[in-house]
């Protein structure tokens, strides 16, 4: 497979969600076994969320959220980039791994994709922009049916 990419940029609007997922199920699940397509998908809806409900908190309804996914023949790699000031992403990820048995609400999403994604990271771009990267290697799922 040669390298493929996919973008969409969708508003700061919760009701956005299932386009995104859409968008995911139609670019995404082809390389995916399924256990590994329920975590991409999962991490994609919790970093999706969490811009909409915190990063993007306070902003216009018309603010975009631009989204990427990005196949090659060894990982998908998803890219959700947001408008929010600048933190400390492995901060706050560190803050709620060791919080995690008395979370009471927040700091859960962050785990989620921690959990689901091989390698997850946030930059600031050049842009003034927040760009969270989640990388998943793909399994050699050992029935090549379970892919698809």
């Amino acid at each position: 497979m040669d390298k493929q990419k996919f973008s969409l940029r969708v508003f700061t609007d919760l009701e956005q969600s299932s386009q995104v997922q859409e968008w995911f199920d139609r670019h995404c699940v082809v390389c995916l076994a399924k256990t590994d397509r329920i975590k991409c998908k999962l991490a994609l809806i919790e970093a999706f969320t969490n811009v909409v409900r915190h990063a993007h908190q306070g902003l216009p309804r018309d603010t975009p959220i631009d989204l990427e996914a990005t196949l090659s023949p060894h990982q998908l790699e998803l890219r959700i980039w947001d408008f929010a000031p600048p933190f400390d992403f492995d901060a706050r990820l560190q803050k709620a791994l060791e919080a995690n048995d008395s979370l009471s609400g927040g700091g859960r999403g962050l785990i989620i994709i921690y959990q689901g994604m091989d390698f997850v990271t946030s930059t600031r771009t050049d842009d003034g922009r927040n760009c969270l990267l989640m990388v998943k290697h793909y399994s050699q799922a050992e029935d090549e049916g379970e892919r698809g």
